[in-house]
């Protein structure tokens, strides 16, 4: 018993380090890269084609972990490399100069580990945690590493605000950065410190078949819509940070403030869309956040009034909250333990694949527009289209009846009748802890063991922080973001 309170608390405590880490430095990544290179172009790519770089890096991973033996040595190993990748970025900032392709290598190298390591980390926390505290747990964890991030993020902003007032931004990098690297460096710590009960799962990569025949089933046209949804979100997202500090040349301080008006609606709204969730089931929400996110981008063509802003920001928030659960809870128990690191694995890279196009297409609408306020406002319009027309498509590509029903009937139909799909495969133990538990709760239980999900969505926060994609919302800065 003591051992299983040290491993729990050490969970814990390494999801408020990991989160720190993202919000005082990852965040930061393209501002910096504006700053260092006064590029816009550049600032929006770094959100995406390191990590693209990174995402084809960790295919290895599976591979690696087999030679390593050990869920714990391998995890630990990437978080080490996490916390060393942010040493050449302090020296960056301290000297104001460095190559653009070793900036962009160095943080292709902090992608790599924290993607690599959180499928890893996903199944061993799976050995750590008892499945009948999952949903409790898990919602506690989340919401201490939510407020990590905010508080890193904030503080963040008020020192990023301070340097500009002397004309140092760059020296203030440093200390963010710094602080970053140190915060993950905690986190290896706390990760070394946690028990190993199980050696890794043989892991067995799917083909190419596989995940073709998945894509006919409903669950796999709901995996393209997400991918749809990635890549139309990114033709905007890497460019909100130029857009906010270049353009309306807004002060570190209002930037901070709008981007956290968009993490505190999703606070403030979970309850309540866990509740919606619970009585309608999880596409009507997917539905009701994918028509809301797709107007937002085109929202920020209206006014450059710090109000207005505000309110898009906190209706983002809400919109982003409703499609983030909505996707947690259709794919609820969807992965099988010896599948798990497998899938993620090249989830990850279709995710930075769809990434890096959608920015990629954001960028040269951009550089065609000459970079100037109207090119930005054509990229913004151009992204709200491209997402209305992906929630079109799959409106005439409906996934399975059974996501359509409310939670307690959708577990039932899953548990009942197996989707055909080869590769998500619906786990019968979904609806094993729901009763004892409130539905808000009850909502984001499950998946938390499962799947490392983003810091700002309502599930567990990898202890990579970097390990899968993250959804946020309109304006946030992106790195391995799902929405801006």
């Amino acid at each position: 018993m003591n051992s299983l309170r040290r491993d729990l608390r050490c969970i814990y405590a390494d999801g408020v380090a990991a989160s720190l880490m993202v919000g005082v430095g990852e965040i930061y990544l393209p501002a910096f890269v504006l700053v260092l290179t006064a590029n816009h172009l550049a600032s929006g790519l770094a959100a995406t084609l390191p990590m693209l770089i990174g995402a084809a890096l960790q295919l290895n991973g599976p591979r690696l972990l087999e030679r390593f033996g050990s869920y714990r040595r391998w995890v630990v190993f990437c978080a080490l490399v996490q916390s060393a990748a942010f040493v050449p970025l302090v020296i960056a900032a301290l000297l104001g100069a460095m190559p653009l392709a070793a900036v962009y290598l160095t943080i292709a190298v902090y992608w790599a580990a924290g993607m690599a390591g959180g499928a890893a980390w996903s199944s061993w926390v799976d050995t750590l945690v008892p499945g009948s505290i999952h949903a409790n747990y898990f919602a506690r964890r989340n919401r201490a590493g939510q407020i990590g991030m905010v508080v890193g993020f904030a503080a963040g902003g008020l020192l990023l605000q301070l340097g500009s007032r002397y004309q140092e931004p760059l020296v203030l990098f440093a200390v963010l950065f710094g602080v970053a690297g140190l915060s993950r460096l905690v986190s290896g710590g706390l990760l070394a410190a946690q028990g190993e009960p199980a050696p890794p799962r043989s892991t067995r990569m799917p083909t190419w078949q596989e995940l073709l025949t998945d894509c006919r089933q409903g669950s796999g046209r709901t995996l393209l819509y997400l991918l749809g949804v990635q890549a139309a979100v990114q033709i905007s997202g890497p460019y909100f940070t130029p857009y906010m500090l270049g353009k309306l040349e807004f002060s570190y301080f209002q930037y901070m403030v709008l981007i956290c008006a968009s993490y505190v609606a999703k606070i403030v709204f979970l309850p309540m869309l866990g509740r919606i969730a619970e009585r309608y089931g999880p596409q009507r929400l997917l539905w009701l956040g994918g028509a809301a996110i797709a107007p937002i981008a085109a929202l920020w063509c209206v006014s450059d009034s710090m109000a207005y802003l505000m309110a898009v920001q906190i209706f983002s928030g809400a919109a982003w909250a409703a499609y983030e659960l909505a996707v947690l809870l259709i794919f609820i128990d969807n992965i099988s333990p010896t599948r798990r690191v497998g899938i993620l694995t090249l989830f990850n890279f279709a995710n930075a694949t769809v990434f890096f196009a959608g920015s990629a297409l954001g960028g040269l609408l951009l550089s065609l527009g000459g970079a100037d306020k109207s090119a930005y406002m054509v990229l913004f319009l151009a992204s709200s289209l491209a997402r209305a027309v992906v929630l079109v498509w799959f409106a005439l590509k409906p996934s399975q009846a059974a996501a359509a029903l409310p939670v307690s009937q959708h577990i039932a139909a899953t548990v009942a009748k197996p989707a055909a799909s080869p590769v998500l495969r619906p786990a019968a133990n979904a609806a094993r802890s729901r009763d004892s538990v409130p539905a808000e709760v009850a909502a984001i239980s499950s998946i938390t063991a499962a799947i490392p999900a983003p810091p700002s969505g309502p599930a567990a926060v990898p202890s990579t922080a970097a390990g899968t994609v993250r959804g946020m919302s309109e304006g946030v800065p992106q790195t391995a973001t799902a929405a801006a």
